[in-house]
């Protein structure tokens, strides 16, 4: 096992990272990071928190895991990340394994995504008012399997002043996915 594992604190301060893909024509730059990770042991809570910037953005990361030992061992374990920018914020509290798998309850609420579509390497479309040019919201229940489903369940969708429920199912296909529910 992993059990001999462990240290109180690991820091980066004042750290950067730069993502060059050159077959998509990006270069991504994040800069000013601080970062914390403490591992107390294999079976303990880890937990890590960055502070960082994106193209002016400030970034604020936490994310902590019930026992990494058990993790990498194959176990399901409790999670949770929370992630905020200038704009919005998101969070996941759930279970997760490394299968990849995982459930829990997910959350977005947003004034302005393009800081986190820009570290996707994605470029914020100009939205339309009423789907989500002034705020994107959205929560709820989502499982991913190791079969490679997706479901949302309780699923709240805010698009500016436009609400929307939904329950929703998607099975890998063999030329594309299958999505099915309720909207």
């Amino acid at each position: 096992g992993l059990g001999v594992i462990g240290f109180d604190e690991a820091r980066i301060s004042g750290g950067a990272v730069r993502w060059i893909d050159d077959a998509a024509g990006q270069d991504i730059r994040v800069s000013d990071i601080d970062a914390r990770l403490s591992l107390p042991s294999a079976e303990a809570r880890a937990r890590l928190e960055v502070e960082a910037s994106y193209a002016g953005a400030a970034l604020s990361l936490e994310a902590a895991v019930e026992g990494v030992g058990p993790l990498l061992e194959g176990q399901v374990r409790n999670a949770a990340l929370s992630l905020d920018w200038d704009g919005g914020s998101a969070g996941f509290t759930g279970r997760v394994s490394l299968a990849p798998a995982f459930d829990g309850d997910v959350s977005l609420e947003a004034r302005d995504i393009s800081p986190l579509l820009g570290l996707a390497g994605i470029v914020m479309p100009d939205l339309p008012e009423g789907l989500g040019r002034d705020r994107i919201d959205a929560s709820g229940r989502v499982t991913f399997t190791d079969a490679g489903t997706a479901h949302l369940r309780g699923g709240a969708i805010r698009l500016d002043d436009n609400r929307l429920e939904a329950e929703l199912d998607m099975q890998p296909g063999r030329d594309r996915p299958r999505v099915s529910g309720l909207i």
